[in-house]
Formats: C-alpha cells, structure tokens, sequence
C-alpha cells in the first residue's frame, strides 16, 4: 500500500516538475512573442500528433476526473515554435475538458484537412486543425469577443481561469501566419478551426 501511494506521489511530483519547466520556457516564449521578435530560426518541424500526444499525458489527470475521451485523427507535420504550439493546443483541449456539460462526459475530436492556399497565389500547403467538443457551448454572437483579454463569458465561480487563454492562442495562431475562428450552439458544444501554413 504504500508503495503504491509513493509510486502515485512521485508520478504527481514529476508531472508538477515537468509543467513547471514547459511553463519557464512559455514564458520566455511569451515574451518573445509580445516583443513581437520570434525569428526565422524558432520555427522548427513540429509533429501534432507528437504534440498531442504530450499533451493528453500531461492533462492525464483532468481527463481521468472528468472521465474525458480525447479522439485524434492523423495530424500533419508543420514548421512552427514548439513551445507555443504546444500551448494553442493545451488551451483548447483544457477548456474542452473544463467546459463540459453537468452529468455527460467530454468528448473531444482533433482531426484535419488539407487545403489550397487561402488566397490562390501561391502553391503553399495550408492545414485547417478542427477541435470539437460536445460541452455547454456558447451563444454565436461572441464567437469574436472570447479572443478579446480577459474577456470572460462564465463568472470565476462557474469555472475557473484568467480569461486570458483564448487571446493567447489568436495571438499564436497569427505569429504563425494563420488564423483561428469558432462556431458553436449553446448546449451543444464547440468547434475551433485553426488555419495554419504548412512551411513559413
């Protein structure tokens, strides 16, 4: 027995360590990014099905507590800044799993699909990455202003957060020459698109 609890406290403490060293360099990326100054060489080959896959490790134990399946399909491999795609992605599978529905379990799907340049002038490869969840959704008319800082549709009673997360990732998806926009119905979930170049 108490094997067990130091096996299950020494995996607590190396997930609590490993967060705390992926949040030194967000931050440090953060600061790049608000400086405006993130530079040809950050971007690097990113695999997201790696990434994801990261990810649900390290949102183990929310997932488990809110008994939450995460569905991934085949994911493309794109030039970008690891640490700042590794955030997007960590922010809208967390708030799908936070935004769920009272007495029905999170679903959430991540697919993607492969489409022409946006504009037709170039032969550039562009991804739309579809994250869908099937939690408490929101009401159309603010699908712009849940990008805005600090701009909150729940009160901090309701769900906890800084209001923040959502602005980040607009704010990532932009540094990356793509764009991010959301659909949803209230009571029936909601889907992120997120448009981003194959190469920069």
């Amino acid at each position: 027995m108490k094997n067990d609890f130091d096996k299950e406290t020494e995996k607590y403490f190396k997930k609590i360590i490993d967060s705390s060293k992926r949040m030194q360099v967000l931050i440090n990326d953060l600061l790049s990014l608000s400086r405006d100054a993130t530079s040809s060489p950050d971007f690097q080959p990113v695999d997201l099905n790696i990434l994801l896959k990261d990810i649900i490790a390290e949102l183990e134990v929310q997932i488990e507590r809110k008994n939450a399946q995460v569905h991934v399909d085949k994911l493309p491999v794109i030039r970008a800044v690891p640490s700042l795609m590794r955030q997007l992605f960590y922010n809208l599978v967390n708030n799908a799993i936070k935004f769920r529905k009272e007495a029905v379990d999170p679903v959430i799907r991540i697919e993607s699909r492969i489409k022409s340049s946006s504009n037709g002038t170039s032969d550039k490869n562009y991804y739309n990455i579809i994250v869908s969840d099937n939690g408490i959704g929101f009401d159309p008319k603010y699908k712009e202003e849940i990008f805005l800082v600090f701009k909150r549709l729940h009160s901090y009673h309701e769900f906890e957060g800084s209001g923040v997360g959502l602005s980040i990732c607009k704010k990532i998806v932009e540094k990356h020459n793509g764009s991010i926009v959301a659909e949803s119905t209230p009571g029936e979930g909601s889907t992120f698109t997120i448009e981003l170049p194959e190469m920069q």
